[in-house]
Protein backbone atom coordinates (compact mmCIF):
# COMPACT_ATOMS: atom_id res chain seq x y z
CA UNK A 1 0.00 0.00 0.00
CA UNK A 2 1.23 3.83 -1.05
CA UNK A 3 2.10 5.40 2.47
CA UNK A 4 1.81 9.38 1.47
CA UNK A 5 2.80 12.11 4.98
CA UNK A 6 1.24 15.22 4.32
CA UNK A 7 2.94 18.39 5.07
CA UNK A 8 1.18 21.52 6.16
CA UNK A 9 0.48 24.26 7.64
CA UNK A 10 -1.81 23.86 10.71
CA UNK A 11 -4.17 26.98 9.50
CA UNK A 12 -4.79 24.85 6.05
CA UNK A 13 -5.84 21.67 8.17
CA UNK A 14 -9.22 22.31 5.86
CA UNK A 15 -8.26 21.10 3.03
CA UNK A 16 -5.12 19.25 3.94
CA UNK A 17 -8.20 17.03 5.47
CA UNK A 18 -10.29 16.77 2.10
CA UNK A 19 -6.72 15.72 0.39
CA UNK A 20 -6.55 13.02 2.92
CA UNK A 21 -9.65 11.81 2.85
CA UNK A 22 -8.96 11.82 -1.17
CA UNK A 23 -6.29 9.95 -0.98
CA UNK A 24 -7.46 7.81 1.72
CA UNK A 25 -10.58 6.53 -1.05
CA UNK A 26 -7.80 5.98 -3.48
CA UNK A 27 -6.22 3.09 -1.57
CA UNK A 28 -3.58 5.20 0.35
CA UNK A 29 -2.74 5.13 3.58
CA UNK A 30 -2.45 8.61 4.44
CA UNK A 31 -0.23 9.68 7.71
CA UNK A 32 -1.67 13.34 8.63
CA UNK A 33 0.06 14.10 12.07
CA UNK A 34 -3.02 14.96 14.98
CA UNK A 35 -5.00 11.70 13.58
CA UNK A 36 -2.59 9.16 13.74
CA UNK A 37 -0.35 10.16 17.10
CA UNK A 38 -1.48 8.81 20.04
CA UNK A 39 -1.32 9.90 23.59
CA UNK A 40 1.83 9.73 25.16
CA UNK A 41 4.00 8.56 22.40
CA UNK A 42 6.76 10.97 21.27
CA UNK A 43 5.34 13.80 19.09
CA UNK A 44 8.83 14.51 17.10
CA UNK A 45 9.86 11.03 16.81
CA UNK A 46 6.82 9.66 15.22
CA UNK A 47 6.86 12.56 12.64
CA UNK A 48 10.55 11.45 11.88
CA UNK A 49 9.71 7.87 11.56
CA UNK A 50 6.75 8.63 9.56
CA UNK A 51 8.64 10.35 6.98
CA UNK A 52 10.75 8.12 7.00
CA UNK A 53 8.80 5.19 5.76
CA UNK A 54 6.56 7.15 3.57
CA UNK A 55 6.65 6.79 -0.06
CA UNK A 56 5.73 10.21 -0.89
CA UNK A 57 5.77 13.45 1.00
CA UNK A 58 3.09 15.58 -0.24
CA UNK A 59 3.80 19.42 0.52
CA UNK A 60 0.88 21.91 0.71
CA UNK A 61 1.98 24.84 -0.35
CA UNK A 62 0.92 28.36 1.12
CA UNK A 63 2.30 31.69 2.46
CA UNK A 64 1.74 29.75 5.96
CA UNK A 65 3.17 26.98 5.47
CA UNK A 66 6.35 27.79 3.94
CA UNK A 67 7.09 30.31 6.73
CA UNK A 68 6.67 27.85 9.24
CA UNK A 69 9.78 26.22 10.72
CA UNK A 70 7.84 22.85 11.74
CA UNK A 71 6.98 22.49 7.83
CA UNK A 72 10.62 23.47 6.75
CA UNK A 73 11.98 20.87 9.05
CA UNK A 74 9.91 17.97 8.17
CA UNK A 75 10.80 18.79 4.35
CA UNK A 76 14.82 19.11 5.88
CA UNK A 77 13.73 15.38 6.97
CA UNK A 78 12.34 14.34 3.61
CA UNK A 79 14.94 15.52 1.91
CA UNK A 80 17.47 13.78 3.61
CA UNK A 81 15.70 10.37 3.74
CA UNK A 82 15.84 11.25 -0.48
CA UNK A 83 11.88 10.99 -0.29
CA UNK A 84 10.10 12.35 -3.15
CA UNK A 85 8.66 15.48 -2.33
CA UNK A 86 4.86 16.44 -4.40
CA UNK A 87 4.27 20.00 -3.79
CA UNK A 88 0.61 21.24 -3.94
CA UNK A 89 -0.06 25.08 -4.39
CA UNK A 90 -2.57 26.04 -2.84
CA UNK A 91 -2.18 30.17 -2.77
CA UNK A 92 0.24 31.99 -4.95
CA UNK A 93 3.66 32.09 -2.58
CA UNK A 94 7.32 32.78 -2.72
CA UNK A 95 9.56 29.92 -3.38
CA UNK A 96 12.68 31.41 -2.01
CA UNK A 97 12.88 29.22 0.39
CA UNK A 98 12.10 25.92 -1.65
CA UNK A 99 14.59 26.96 -4.62
CA UNK A 100 14.96 23.41 -5.06
CA UNK A 101 11.36 22.56 -6.23
CA UNK A 102 10.89 25.16 -8.99
CA UNK A 103 11.67 22.90 -11.24
CA UNK A 104 9.29 20.20 -10.28
CA UNK A 105 5.54 20.21 -11.58
CA UNK A 106 2.95 21.96 -9.19
CA UNK A 107 -0.21 20.11 -8.54
CA UNK A 108 -2.54 23.43 -8.59
CA UNK A 109 -5.33 23.54 -6.08
CA UNK A 110 -5.59 27.50 -6.56
CA UNK A 111 -9.12 27.03 -7.19
CA UNK A 112 -9.94 25.75 -3.67
CA UNK A 113 -10.34 29.44 -2.08
CA UNK A 114 -12.19 30.56 -5.08
CA UNK A 115 -15.17 28.02 -6.23
CA UNK A 116 -14.05 24.38 -3.54
CA UNK A 117 -13.30 23.37 -7.48
CA UNK A 118 -10.89 20.76 -7.17
CA UNK A 119 -11.59 17.15 -8.83
CA UNK A 120 -9.68 17.39 -11.57
CA UNK A 121 -6.43 18.53 -9.63
CA UNK A 122 -7.14 15.51 -6.95
CA UNK A 123 -7.07 13.43 -9.98
CA UNK A 124 -3.49 15.21 -11.13
CA UNK A 125 -2.44 14.67 -7.80
CA UNK A 126 -3.50 10.56 -6.87
CA UNK A 127 -1.82 10.27 -10.68
CA UNK A 128 1.65 12.14 -9.79
CA UNK A 129 0.92 9.77 -6.03
CA UNK A 130 0.82 6.43 -8.44
CA UNK A 131 -2.59 5.98 -7.25
CA UNK A 132 -5.87 5.69 -9.73
CA UNK A 133 -7.30 8.95 -10.35
CA UNK A 134 -10.40 7.94 -9.34
CA UNK A 135 -11.88 6.23 -6.30
CA UNK A 136 -11.39 2.34 -5.60
CA UNK A 137 -13.42 2.44 -2.84
CA UNK A 138 -17.20 2.44 -2.24
CA UNK A 139 -17.05 5.32 0.29
CA UNK A 140 -18.92 8.47 0.20
CA UNK A 141 -16.76 11.16 -1.18
CA UNK A 142 -15.65 13.41 1.56
CA UNK A 143 -16.47 17.01 2.01
CA UNK A 144 -14.53 17.32 5.04
CA UNK A 145 -12.61 14.46 6.54
CA UNK A 146 -14.34 13.72 9.89
CA UNK A 147 -11.41 12.70 12.46
CA UNK A 148 -11.73 9.52 14.04
CA UNK A 149 -10.20 9.84 17.60
CA UNK A 150 -11.82 13.46 19.44
CA UNK A 151 -9.45 12.23 22.18
CA UNK A 152 -6.22 13.30 20.21
CA UNK A 153 -7.27 16.60 20.45
CA UNK A 154 -5.43 16.72 23.84
CA UNK A 155 -2.00 15.52 22.24
CA UNK A 156 -2.11 18.19 19.28
CA UNK A 157 1.20 20.15 19.19
CA UNK A 158 1.57 23.72 20.17
CA UNK A 159 0.14 26.37 17.85
CA UNK A 160 2.65 26.91 15.46
CA UNK A 161 4.00 30.24 16.40
CA UNK A 162 5.22 28.94 19.21
CA UNK A 163 6.45 25.41 17.93
CA UNK A 164 10.20 24.85 17.59
CA UNK A 165 11.38 21.16 16.10
CA UNK A 166 13.49 19.39 18.05
CA UNK A 167 16.14 16.96 16.59
CA UNK A 168 18.65 15.09 18.07
CA UNK A 169 21.88 16.18 17.36
CA UNK A 170 23.23 13.51 15.66
CA UNK A 171 20.34 13.97 13.70
CA UNK A 172 21.33 17.62 12.89
CA UNK A 173 25.03 16.34 12.11
CA UNK A 174 23.62 14.16 9.27
CA UNK A 175 21.66 17.33 7.87
CA UNK A 176 24.45 18.91 8.13
CA UNK A 177 27.17 16.66 6.64
CA UNK A 178 23.94 16.25 3.88
CA UNK A 179 24.31 19.62 2.83
CA UNK A 180 28.09 19.68 2.41
CA UNK A 181 27.84 17.07 0.36
CA UNK A 182 25.25 18.32 -1.92
CA UNK A 183 27.03 22.47 -2.22
CA UNK A 184 28.72 22.24 -5.21
CA UNK A 185 25.68 20.43 -7.73
CA UNK A 186 22.50 21.74 -5.47
CA UNK A 187 23.80 24.91 -3.75
CA UNK A 188 19.66 25.63 -3.37
CA UNK A 189 19.21 22.51 -1.70
CA UNK A 190 22.69 22.76 0.68
CA UNK A 191 21.56 27.04 1.82
CA UNK A 192 17.85 25.58 2.53
CA UNK A 193 19.62 22.89 4.58
CA UNK A 194 21.96 25.19 6.63
CA UNK A 195 19.13 27.73 7.19
CA UNK A 196 16.77 25.00 8.80
CA UNK A 197 19.65 23.82 11.08
CA UNK A 198 20.74 27.14 12.39
CA UNK A 199 16.75 27.88 12.83
CA UNK A 200 16.43 24.25 14.78
CA UNK A 201 19.54 25.22 16.74
CA UNK A 202 21.05 28.72 16.66
CA UNK A 203 23.94 27.27 18.93
CA UNK A 204 25.34 24.30 16.77
CA UNK A 205 28.71 23.52 16.48
CA UNK A 206 29.02 26.27 19.38
CA UNK A 207 27.82 28.94 17.56
CA UNK A 208 30.28 28.56 14.75
CA UNK A 209 28.22 27.30 12.35
CA UNK A 210 26.63 30.53 11.99
CA UNK A 211 29.39 32.21 10.74
CA UNK A 212 30.01 28.75 8.27
CA UNK A 213 26.57 29.44 6.69
CA UNK A 214 26.70 33.17 5.98
CA UNK A 215 30.17 32.26 4.28
CA UNK A 216 28.49 29.36 2.17
CA UNK A 217 25.16 31.89 1.28
CA UNK A 218 27.87 34.11 -0.27
CA UNK A 219 30.32 31.73 -2.03
CA UNK A 220 26.71 29.99 -3.39
CA UNK A 221 25.10 33.45 -4.36
CA UNK A 222 26.87 32.99 -8.08
CA UNK A 223 25.42 29.57 -8.91
CA UNK A 224 22.04 30.13 -7.10
CA UNK A 225 21.38 33.12 -9.24
CA UNK A 226 22.36 31.29 -12.59
CA UNK A 227 20.17 28.61 -11.87
CA UNK A 228 17.48 30.42 -11.30
CA UNK A 229 18.14 32.50 -13.91
CA UNK A 230 18.16 29.75 -16.30
CA UNK A 231 14.49 28.40 -14.50
CA UNK A 232 13.06 31.89 -15.23
CA UNK A 233 14.30 31.78 -18.72
CA UNK A 234 12.62 28.16 -19.33
CA UNK A 235 9.35 29.49 -17.72
CA UNK A 236 9.55 32.89 -20.16
CA UNK A 237 9.82 30.98 -23.33
CA UNK A 238 6.25 28.75 -22.17
CA UNK A 239 4.74 31.66 -20.89
CA UNK A 240 4.40 31.42 -16.98
CA UNK A 241 4.76 34.98 -16.36
CA UNK A 242 3.34 34.03 -12.73
CA UNK A 243 6.38 32.05 -12.18
CA UNK A 244 8.66 34.09 -13.84
CA UNK A 245 8.21 37.20 -12.06
CA UNK A 246 8.51 34.87 -8.84
CA UNK A 247 11.53 33.84 -9.49
CA UNK A 248 12.90 36.88 -10.74
CA UNK A 249 11.87 38.71 -7.34
CA UNK A 250 13.61 35.61 -5.23
CA UNK A 251 16.86 36.67 -7.13
CA UNK A 252 16.14 40.15 -6.03
CA UNK A 253 15.75 39.08 -2.72
CA UNK A 254 19.43 37.79 -3.07
CA UNK A 255 20.96 40.50 -5.11
CA UNK A 256 19.02 43.83 -5.29
CA UNK A 257 21.14 45.25 -8.18
CA UNK A 258 20.91 42.02 -10.54
CA UNK A 259 19.81 43.62 -13.76
CA UNK A 260 18.70 40.89 -15.29
CA UNK A 261 16.09 39.62 -12.35
CA UNK A 262 14.90 43.54 -12.87
CA UNK A 263 14.00 43.01 -16.54
CA UNK A 264 12.25 39.02 -16.58
CA UNK A 265 9.89 40.69 -13.42
CA UNK A 266 9.19 43.59 -15.78
CA UNK A 267 8.35 41.52 -18.70
CA UNK A 268 6.67 39.44 -16.86
CA UNK A 269 4.54 41.77 -14.91
CA UNK A 270 3.71 43.55 -18.73
CA UNK A 271 3.54 39.95 -20.69
CA UNK A 272 0.62 39.06 -17.65
CA UNK A 273 -1.53 42.10 -18.86
CA UNK A 274 -1.72 39.80 -22.22
CA UNK A 275 -2.24 36.76 -20.97
CA UNK A 276 -6.30 37.59 -21.16
CA UNK A 277 -5.68 38.49 -24.85
CA UNK A 278 -3.53 35.26 -25.52
CA UNK A 279 -6.60 32.63 -24.02
CA UNK A 280 -8.65 34.35 -26.03
CA UNK A 281 -6.32 33.67 -29.07
CA UNK A 282 -6.02 29.81 -27.98
CA UNK A 283 -9.79 29.66 -27.37
CA UNK A 284 -9.93 31.06 -31.11
CA UNK A 285 -7.39 28.96 -32.93
CA UNK A 286 -9.58 25.64 -30.82
CA UNK A 287 -12.46 26.92 -33.04
CA UNK A 288 -10.53 27.59 -36.25
CA UNK A 289 -11.47 31.17 -36.24
CA UNK A 290 -8.16 32.15 -37.44
CA UNK A 291 -8.63 35.81 -38.49
CA UNK A 292 -9.27 36.23 -34.67
CA UNK A 293 -5.92 34.26 -33.79
CA UNK A 294 -4.26 36.87 -36.73
CA UNK A 295 -6.02 40.29 -34.77
CA UNK A 296 -5.14 39.15 -31.41
CA UNK A 297 -1.48 38.05 -32.16
CA UNK A 298 -1.21 41.09 -33.61
CA UNK A 299 -2.66 43.60 -30.54
CA UNK A 300 -0.45 41.40 -28.60
CA UNK A 301 2.80 41.81 -30.33
CA UNK A 302 2.52 45.61 -30.18
CA UNK A 303 1.28 45.61 -26.57
CA UNK A 304 4.11 43.27 -25.18
CA UNK A 305 6.51 42.70 -27.83
CA UNK A 306 8.06 40.01 -25.64
CA UNK A 307 5.04 38.03 -25.08
CA UNK A 308 6.27 35.28 -28.15
CA UNK A 309 4.07 32.46 -28.90
CA UNK A 310 3.99 29.74 -25.91
CA UNK A 311 1.43 27.62 -26.96
CA UNK A 312 2.73 27.55 -30.81
CA UNK A 313 -0.91 28.86 -32.61
CA UNK A 314 1.56 29.90 -35.08
CA UNK A 315 3.90 27.05 -35.64
CA UNK A 316 1.73 24.39 -37.69
CA UNK A 317 1.58 26.00 -41.40
CA UNK A 318 -2.64 25.84 -42.24
CA UNK A 319 -4.69 27.11 -45.40
CA UNK A 320 -6.53 28.90 -43.12
CA UNK A 321 -3.72 30.57 -42.50
CA UNK A 322 -1.94 31.29 -45.69
CA UNK A 323 -5.73 32.55 -46.64
CA UNK A 324 -5.45 35.27 -44.29
CA UNK A 325 -1.85 36.24 -45.53
CA UNK A 326 -1.94 39.57 -47.48
CA UNK A 327 0.69 42.14 -48.77
CA UNK A 328 1.38 44.86 -46.13
CA UNK A 329 3.63 47.22 -47.90
CA UNK A 330 5.58 47.09 -51.22
CA UNK A 331 9.35 48.27 -51.16
CA UNK A 332 10.23 50.48 -54.20
CA UNK A 333 14.14 51.26 -54.88
CA UNK A 334 15.08 49.12 -57.47
CA UNK A 335 15.36 49.42 -61.03
CA UNK A 336 16.51 46.06 -62.19
CA UNK A 337 15.30 42.17 -61.65
CA UNK A 338 15.68 41.53 -57.31
CA UNK A 339 17.76 38.64 -56.89
CA UNK A 340 17.91 37.55 -53.70
CA UNK A 341 16.68 38.96 -49.96
CA UNK A 342 18.22 38.36 -46.38
CA UNK A 343 16.83 39.68 -42.97
CA UNK A 344 18.64 40.64 -40.30
CA UNK A 345 18.73 37.86 -37.62
CA UNK A 346 16.79 40.64 -35.04
CA UNK A 347 14.55 41.58 -38.05
CA UNK A 348 15.48 44.75 -37.78
CA UNK A 349 16.66 44.99 -40.83
CA UNK A 350 16.34 43.46 -45.08
CA UNK A 351 18.93 43.28 -47.57
CA UNK A 352 17.96 42.96 -51.27
CA UNK A 353 20.07 42.21 -54.16
CA UNK A 354 19.49 43.97 -57.70
CA UNK A 355 21.83 44.03 -60.48
CA UNK A 356 25.37 45.40 -59.12
CA UNK A 357 23.66 46.88 -56.13
CA UNK A 358 22.28 46.01 -52.84
CA UNK A 359 19.89 48.26 -50.51
CA UNK A 360 19.16 48.10 -46.92
CA UNK A 361 15.50 48.79 -45.30
CA UNK A 362 14.58 49.56 -42.32
CA UNK A 363 11.77 47.10 -40.68
CA UNK A 364 9.06 47.45 -39.81
CA UNK A 365 9.27 51.30 -40.60
CA UNK A 366 9.69 50.09 -44.08
CA UNK A 367 11.74 52.93 -45.48
CA UNK A 368 15.01 52.04 -47.24
CA UNK A 369 18.27 53.27 -45.18
CA UNK A 370 21.02 53.41 -47.58
CA UNK A 371 22.21 51.63 -51.24
CA UNK A 372 25.49 49.61 -50.98
CA UNK A 373 27.34 50.13 -54.52
CA UNK A 374 30.90 48.21 -54.84
CA UNK A 375 30.33 45.28 -57.26
CA UNK A 376 31.04 45.26 -60.50
CA UNK A 377 28.24 42.47 -61.67
CA UNK A 378 24.84 41.14 -60.67
CA UNK A 379 25.00 40.41 -56.90
CA UNK A 380 23.92 36.83 -56.63
CA UNK A 381 23.82 35.76 -52.78
CA UNK A 382 22.96 37.50 -48.95
CA UNK A 383 23.71 36.77 -45.86
CA UNK A 384 23.97 38.20 -42.39
CA UNK A 385 26.21 37.35 -39.80
CA UNK A 386 24.80 35.67 -36.84
CA UNK A 387 25.29 38.66 -34.62
CA UNK A 388 23.68 40.80 -37.29
CA UNK A 389 26.87 43.24 -37.54
CA UNK A 390 27.99 42.27 -41.15
CA UNK A 391 26.33 41.53 -44.61
CA UNK A 392 28.47 39.56 -46.61
CA UNK A 393 27.08 39.48 -50.62
CA UNK A 394 28.24 37.40 -53.35
CA UNK A 395 28.82 38.39 -57.23
CA UNK A 396 29.56 37.38 -60.75
CA UNK A 397 32.23 39.61 -60.54
CA UNK A 398 33.91 36.66 -58.27
CA UNK A 399 34.14 38.46 -55.21
CA UNK A 400 32.78 38.66 -51.66
CA UNK A 401 32.27 42.19 -50.18
CA UNK A 402 31.46 42.79 -46.23
CA UNK A 403 29.39 45.47 -45.10
CA UNK A 404 29.38 47.05 -41.47
CA UNK A 405 25.51 46.67 -40.57
CA UNK A 406 23.65 49.31 -40.37
CA UNK A 407 25.62 52.06 -41.55
CA UNK A 408 26.33 50.10 -44.75
CA UNK A 409 30.20 50.70 -44.91
CA UNK A 410 31.83 48.60 -47.08
CA UNK A 411 34.60 46.78 -44.62
CA UNK A 412 36.41 44.36 -46.98
CA UNK A 413 36.63 42.19 -49.96
CA UNK A 414 37.18 38.58 -50.27
CA UNK A 415 38.90 37.21 -53.31
CA UNK A 416 39.48 34.03 -53.94
CA UNK A 417 36.93 32.64 -56.06
CA UNK A 418 37.53 32.08 -59.54
CA UNK A 419 33.52 32.54 -60.68
CA UNK A 420 30.08 33.82 -59.58
CA UNK A 421 29.79 33.35 -56.19
CA UNK A 422 26.43 31.70 -56.14
CA UNK A 423 25.70 30.95 -52.43
CA UNK A 424 26.97 32.28 -48.80
CA UNK A 425 26.35 31.54 -44.88
CA UNK A 426 28.18 32.11 -41.39
CA UNK A 427 28.52 29.57 -38.98
CA UNK A 428 26.21 29.87 -35.80
CA UNK A 429 28.84 31.17 -34.09
CA UNK A 430 29.90 33.28 -36.96
CA UNK A 431 33.56 32.51 -36.65
CA UNK A 432 33.32 30.72 -40.05
CA UNK A 433 32.19 31.65 -43.50
CA UNK A 434 31.31 29.28 -46.49
CA UNK A 435 30.92 30.36 -50.06
CA UNK A 436 30.07 28.42 -53.57
CA UNK A 437 31.21 28.75 -56.76
CA UNK A 438 31.43 26.62 -60.23
CA UNK A 439 32.09 23.34 -58.49
CA UNK A 440 34.00 24.56 -55.39
CA UNK A 441 33.45 25.76 -51.88
CA UNK A 442 35.56 28.36 -49.85
CA UNK A 443 35.70 28.48 -46.33
CA UNK A 444 36.62 31.73 -44.77
CA UNK A 445 38.39 33.05 -41.35
CA UNK A 446 36.11 35.30 -40.44
CA UNK A 447 38.28 37.12 -37.59
CA UNK A 448 41.27 36.83 -40.26
CA UNK A 449 39.14 37.54 -43.10
CA UNK A 450 41.34 34.45 -44.58
CA UNK A 451 40.57 31.82 -46.67
CA UNK A 452 40.83 28.58 -44.39
CA UNK A 453 40.11 25.96 -47.53
CA UNK A 454 38.79 25.12 -50.60
CA UNK A 455 36.43 21.82 -50.88
CA UNK A 456 36.43 20.57 -54.21
CA UNK A 457 34.80 16.78 -54.86
CA UNK A 458 31.38 18.30 -56.92
CA UNK A 459 31.18 18.13 -60.13
CA UNK A 460 28.54 20.64 -60.60
CA UNK A 461 27.92 24.12 -59.93
CA UNK A 462 27.45 24.30 -56.48
CA UNK A 463 24.13 26.15 -56.07
CA UNK A 464 23.43 26.14 -51.58
CA UNK A 465 25.38 25.85 -48.96
CA UNK A 466 24.19 25.23 -45.29
CA UNK A 467 25.79 25.13 -41.85
CA UNK A 468 24.41 22.97 -38.96
CA UNK A 469 22.56 24.64 -36.11
CA UNK A 470 25.48 23.18 -34.03
CA UNK A 471 28.21 24.19 -36.74
CA UNK A 472 29.89 20.93 -37.01
CA UNK A 473 28.55 20.32 -40.85
CA UNK A 474 28.28 22.33 -43.99
CA UNK A 475 26.12 20.48 -46.17
CA UNK A 476 26.51 21.29 -50.05
CA UNK A 477 23.61 21.28 -52.98
CA UNK A 478 25.17 20.99 -56.94
CA UNK A 479 24.44 20.53 -60.50
CA UNK A 480 24.94 17.14 -60.19
CA UNK A 481 22.40 16.11 -58.35
CA UNK A 482 24.75 15.04 -55.00
CA UNK A 483 24.42 16.62 -51.55
CA UNK A 484 27.90 16.44 -49.87
CA UNK A 485 28.33 17.03 -45.95
CA UNK A 486 31.75 18.07 -44.88
CA UNK A 487 33.23 18.37 -41.40
CA UNK A 488 33.83 22.05 -40.20
CA UNK A 489 36.36 23.44 -39.39
CA UNK A 490 38.65 21.01 -41.11
CA UNK A 491 37.19 20.52 -44.61
CA UNK A 492 36.76 16.85 -44.63
CA UNK A 493 33.97 15.34 -46.57
CA UNK A 494 32.13 12.86 -44.19
CA UNK A 495 28.89 11.76 -47.01
CA UNK A 496 27.59 11.79 -50.06
CA UNK A 497 24.08 11.52 -50.34
CA UNK A 498 22.17 10.42 -53.77
CA UNK A 499 18.92 10.26 -55.02
CA UNK A 500 17.55 13.40 -57.05
CA UNK A 501 17.32 13.05 -60.78
CA UNK A 502 18.50 16.24 -61.50
CA UNK A 503 20.88 19.66 -60.39
CA UNK A 504 19.61 20.02 -56.38
CA UNK A 505 19.31 23.72 -56.12
CA UNK A 506 18.70 24.50 -52.21
CA UNK A 507 20.00 22.84 -49.03
CA UNK A 508 18.89 23.30 -45.51
CA UNK A 509 19.25 22.14 -41.88
CA UNK A 510 15.82 21.34 -39.36
CA UNK A 511 16.30 23.88 -36.36
CA UNK A 512 17.22 20.67 -34.08
CA UNK A 513 19.70 19.65 -36.51
CA UNK A 514 18.42 16.11 -37.37
CA UNK A 515 16.93 16.82 -40.56
CA UNK A 516 18.50 17.89 -43.69
CA UNK A 517 16.03 18.90 -46.53
CA UNK A 518 17.26 19.21 -50.46
CA UNK A 519 14.96 20.67 -53.15
CA UNK A 520 15.68 19.62 -56.99
CA UNK A 521 14.81 20.43 -60.74
CA UNK A 522 13.11 17.28 -60.38
CA UNK A 523 10.78 18.99 -59.32
CA UNK A 524 11.00 17.29 -55.34
CA UNK A 525 11.93 18.03 -51.91
CA UNK A 526 13.90 15.47 -49.96
CA UNK A 527 14.40 14.66 -45.95
CA UNK A 528 17.98 13.14 -45.14
CA UNK A 529 17.57 11.75 -41.72
CA UNK A 530 20.90 12.74 -40.03
CA UNK A 531 20.46 10.81 -36.14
Amino acid sequence: MTRIFISYSRQDKTIAEYIAAELHIRGAEVFIDYQKIIGGENFIGRLGHEVAACNFFVLLLSPRSVASKWVQAEVAWALHNNKPIVPVLLEPTSMVDFFFLINVQQIDFTRWSVDGKVDEAVGKLAVALELPAQPTRAEPRPELLVQANPSIEAVEPEPEATLTPAFARSDLSELFMTAVEVASEDPEQAIFLYQRILEIDPHYMRGQAQEFVRHEEQRLKSARLARMLAQAQAALKVGEWSRVKQIGQDMLALDQSHSEAERIVAIATKNAECEPLYEQAVIAAERGRWKAVTTLMRDIRETCPDYGDPAGLLRPIRSELIALLHEQTKLKGHKKPVNCVAFSPDGSLLASASGWTVKLWEIPERRRLTTLSGHRNYVLSLAFSPDGSVLASGSEDKKIKLWEMPEGLEVGTLIGHKDAVYSIAFSPDGSVMASSSQQVIKLWKMSERQELVTLDDHEGSVTSVSFSPNGSLLASAAGDGTIKLWEIPSGLKVATLKGHNYPVRAVTFSPDGALLASASADNTIKLWGLG
